[in-house]
């Protein structure tokens, strides 16, 4: 397996040459990695997917479930109260977590990314979508409806406030990060500078991990529609695992595969981004070292 620029690809999750584990840091030592495939849904619970591994030698996913699993239901309200809570008891943890953390920098009136999610207070999804599609079009003179930020473009991911992600931006931001962040519960990167004991949230996008890896990214979901999506998931697996990546139990790998809505794999991948990011220390540089626009609008850690 190759990466998309032809280079074999490091093992999955393992140490980078020169990272530390002095045990006393609280930087170098994090060893709990959790992948969140987000959904904004009504019946957000049961799309809901968190998947926890450990990190050792390389990665190995502990466990693999749905919050409907964790709760008994798979109603939005309980599900974004209990993983708001999750992640904030998820001390010197790493989660990667697939909904937009901004929107584009053109359309935020604030000087700062604490102040952008601190006024984030839409009524709903429409009025959130209505409210950036007015500024888009006023401050392009009418020549665009939607905006993408930076790293949007770099990874091909769609607009924060595009039809197809909007719900996920709307609750992602109104009912997790806000609040955490409000409450310094958390450490938002690269915004904030990575916290010694807080846990560490990080905006992930499976498909362009999977095209970074060289992994089909289309056409993995959804049996019905693509006859080849479930070979599609086989693979992914099965590549993951070539370069590292281990499992508790053979039965995460018969979910991730058997999952024709690809939840339990994106998770699974999301995890994956993270531990890439973390190894190679690209997690740990300090929000000085990134420019303006991407302090203000995030970064999509692949």
């Amino acid at each position: 397996m190759v990466t998309r620029n032809g280079d074999e690809p490091s093992r999955v999750g393992k140490r980078a040459e020169g990272d530390r584990d002095d045990g006393n840091d609280g930087v170098d030592t994090r060893q709990v990695i959790h992948g969140v495939d987000f959904s904004g849904a009504r019946q957000a619970g049961g799309k809901i997917r968190i998947a926890t591994g450990v990190l050792d030698d390389g990665l190995r996913i502990e466990r693999c479930r749905s919050v409907a699993e964790t709760i008994g239901t798979p109603q939005r309200g309980p599900a974004l109260e209990y993983l708001r809570e999750f992640l904030a008891g998820e001390r010197r943890a790493v989660v990667g977590l697939d909904f937009s953390f901004g929107v584009p920098h053109e359309l935020m009136d604030a000087e700062d990314w604490r102040a952008f999610v601190q006024d984030f207070d839409f009524e709903s999804v429409e009025a959130m979508t209505d409210t950036y599609v007015g500024r888009t079009r006023k401050r392009t003179d009418g020549e665009r409806t939607y905006l993408k930020r930076a790293t949007d473009e770099e990874t091909g991911a769609s607009s924060p406030y595009g039809f197809v992600v909007a719900a996920q931006t709307y609750y992602g931001i109104q009912d997790v990060l806000r609040p955490l962040a409000r409450d310094g519960r958390v450490s938002v990167l690269p915004m904030d500078d990575p916290g010694k004991s807080e846990p560490w949230l990080c905006e992930i996008y499976p498909a362009a991990t999977l095209r970074d890896l060289g992994l089909p990214d289309e056409t993995y979901k959804n049996d019905g529609k693509y006859p080849d999506a479930r070979s599609r998931r086989e693979r992914i697996v099965s590549s993951l695992r070539e370069a590292g990546l281990s499992f508790a139990e053979e039965e995460i790998v018969e979910t991730a595969i058997a999952d024709s809505g690809g939840d339990a794999l994106d998770s699974i991948v999301a995890a994956v981004a993270i531990a890439r990011a973390f190894r190679e220390n690209r997690l740990t540089a300090a929000s000085d070292s990134y420019d303006d626009r991407r302090r203000l609008e995030g970064h999509i850690y692949v």
